[in-house]
């Protein structure tokens, strides 16, 4: 019995083999503002969800806890240009966007809705949608699959670049301190999520939207490496969590990869673990919860790195890190099924929990 609870965590099936990150949709959160406009913009901010969406007739900030969904605080949108349809920071100031053509600017705006400054976007004559900042920098995306990438605090012009492999506009964007990620509307199918290199527009990968076919605009980058999307065809901020994504088909008597990726959280403690179920999940007293439950398999995992090898350890400088399943040669094991998921550690937050992934259900092949 011992033998088999050990080979069950090599349950994992590959499921995406070219994609460099995996999330996975882990709750919702419904708008507080209906939308009935163009465009939902999002960002997060101080430990909270920052949205806007268009109604008629005004716009509201609201600063939303991503644990509750409840509204800590909300005021009315500045307009000193048209409509607001993207929101960025950098964790102290708002840059808002507007996709009003011959109009565009760039407002920054402090965290009571104050307007700081203004300044141009950089093509006058094309809508702009979605802002996002690495910290340093400040992205704009316009029209025809451009992006700018600006000086944050002058609005000086720094690069501009394609995305040439988005099927449209990039509506909402996000930085998760390595790379650009973007939402695309899709007229023929579900909304796209782009991974794309904030240098050079090239794209790392991609992924489908959550939520109703073709309506995801907006989109937000958490320090808990959460990812938020906003859909305005059902009125939803679905809230996606990185998930782990094995390197190949886990089977009897081999040895498979296990990718997990956190760009916040990179270069910091990590620990990866499997177990039978995740009915229950360990409620952690702040309010969130790794998705596991606790038994046998789960005290395995941490405790024979033999069989769970680099189980625990250090993500590298991209946040990434790879984890090996030695899966023994006992034919019973075939069918077993269970689930992994990971936490990175960070002492700045609490419990010392940064990031907490998705859940993966797994199976031995």
């Amino acid at each position: 019995m011992k033998r088999i609870l050990l080979l069950s965590l090599a349950c994992l099936v590959l499921t995406a083999p070219a994609r460099a990150d995996d999330y996975a949709v882990v709750g919702t959160i419904p708008f507080p503002q209906k939308n009935a406009g163009a465009n939902t913009a999002i960002s997060y901010m101080q430990g909270t969800i920052v949205f806007l969406t268009q109604q008629a007739g005004y716009e509201n900030v609201y600063f939303i806890d991503p644990l509750t969904g409840i509204v800590a605080t909300q005021w009315r949108a500045p307009s000193p240009f048209g409509v607001i349809s993207g929101l960025g920071d950098d964790e102290v100031l708002l840059y808002g966007v507007s996709s009003t053509n011959g109009r565009d600017k760039v407002a920054v705006i402090d965290i009571h809705g104050v307007v700081v400054t203004i300044y141009p976007t950089i093509n006058r004559s094309s809508g702009h949608y979605g802002s996002a900042t690495d910290g340093l920098d400040l992205f704009v995306s316009a029209s025809a699959r451009r992006v700018y990438r600006m000086n944050r605090k002058t609005g000086g012009l720094i690069q501009s670049f394609m995305v040439s492999t988005a099927p449209n506009t990039l509506f909402g964007l996000a930085h998760d301190s390595t790379k650009l990620l973007g939402v695309v509307m899709n007229t023929t199918g579900p909304s796209v999520i782009l991974g794309v290199n904030d240098t050079t527009g090239a794209e790392l990968f991609r992924f489908n939207g959550p939520g109703v076919s073709g309506n995801s605009r907006g989109l937000g980058y958490g320090d808990t490496g959460n990812l938020y999307v906003g859909n305005q065809g059902d009125n939803t901020i679905y809230i996606m969590a990185p998930i782990p994504r094995p390197q190949g088909t886990l089977a009897v008597g081999t040895s498979t990869r296990i990718r997990i990726t956190a760009p916040i959280a990179r270069l910091m403690p990590y620990v990866l673990a499997a177990s039978f179920s995740n009915r229950f999940g360990i409620l952690l007293p702040d309010g969130r919860k790794i998705p596991l439950d606790v038994d046998p398999l789960m005290f395995m995992s941490l405790n024979l790195p033999a069989v769970f090898q680099n189980f625990q350890g250090v993500l590298n400088a991209s946040g990434v890190a790879d984890a090996t399943l030695n899966v023994p040669n006992i034919a019973t094991l075939k069918g077993l099924k269970f689930r992994l998921a990971f936490v990175t550690l960070n002492t700045k937050f609490p419990l010392g929990i940064q990031v907490i992934s998705a859940a993966r259900p797994v199976e031995i092949q």
